[in-house]
């Protein structure tokens, strides 16, 4: 396996500038993955031959292309890019602006390059949005039913699961940062779908997500998806029994959150790699 997981490790660290930062993460990466009960620097360096200050300095104070989730553009940009489908959970201070917003020209002034369109309007937060759409346009969704006995089985859950929740048509602020197949002539941010839970019992929203699914995507849909938790319970267990999650032992906050990050890309190996050979065997 070690030729297709140095083929992963290539992509996942494809924006760590020095050749040195892409090589240890290939080695933390085999690190996390080789047999061992624990998963902390010290025997992984020890399994794999290596000085374990290599790496604690790969994850305490080497440099890293760190970002954050479905609030920030160049996050989602990179899932469309890449033919990536998503539905992400941002927050309230996101801004947009409404769905039928359209930019207009700016006069010119004669000097100078000419002005791109603006919005003619300042960008809102979603909180806002949702405000002004109020919360009378939620309707309840359920995206858990309860199975009959016979059904039940450990991944299958029993319980039901619903809330109330509306979705609307956006314009994320900001422009595309690069040119693209997917960026317009203005260079703004495509329209996407904000899907919105509101509890009936509270003054605003909970919860907020942004989603490029197709306009036509049915609010059942966007809901189910945004409430996939049980695929991520799975693979939370996976990423602590096997891959160390929190085997951890330095003191920084940088360096827990980088052995997270790296924890996390090996279990997104395994599972392609389960994906793809099921029943591939091998050591990394």
């Amino acid at each position: 396996m070690r030729a297709r997981l140095e083929d992963f490790a290539a992509g996942i660290f494809a924006g760590l500038r020095r050749s040195d930062q892409r090589a240890t993460g290939l080695r933390y990466l085999r690190g996390l993955m080789l047999d061992g009960r624990r998963k902390s620097m010290q025997p992984m360096a020890q399994r794999l031959g290596v000085d374990h200050q290599q790496l604690q300095q790969f994850l305490t104070s080497s440099t890293w292309a760190d970002a954050g989730y479905g609030q920030v553009a160049e996050f989602r940009q990179g899932l469309t890019e890449r033919g990536i489908g998503y539905i992400v959970a941002t927050t309230s201070s996101t801004t947009a602006q409404p769905g039928d917003a359209q930019p207009v020209e700016v006069p010119y002034a004669g000097v100078g390059p000419h002005p791109t369109p603006r919005y003619p309007h300042s960008a809102r937060s979603l909180k806002d949005l949702a405000l002004a759409h109020g919360a009378d346009a939620a309707r309840l969704v359920r995206w858990r039913a309860r199975l009959p006995a016979p059904e039940r089985t450990p991944d299958r859950p029993v319980g039901e699961l619903s809330g109330h929740f509306f979705a609307l048509r956006v314009r994320p602020a900001g422009r595309v940062i690069q040119r693209g197949p997917h960026r317009g002539d203005d260079g703004v941010l495509p329209e996407c779908w904000l899907l919105v839970q509101w509890p009936p019992d509270q003054d605003e929203p909970s919860d907020y997500w942004l989603s490029d699914l197709p306009a036509d995507t049915p609010l059942a849909e966007l809901v189910r998806l945004a409430k996939s938790r049980w695929r991520i319970e799975h693979d939370y267990r996976e990423l602590k029994t096997a891959l160390g999650l929190d085997h951890f032992e330095g003191r920084s906050w940088i360096g827990w959150h980088r052995h997270v990050t790296l924890a996390s890309a090996a279990q997104l190996f395994l599972t392609q790699l389960r994906l793809a050979r099921p029943k591939a065997v091998g050591r990394t």
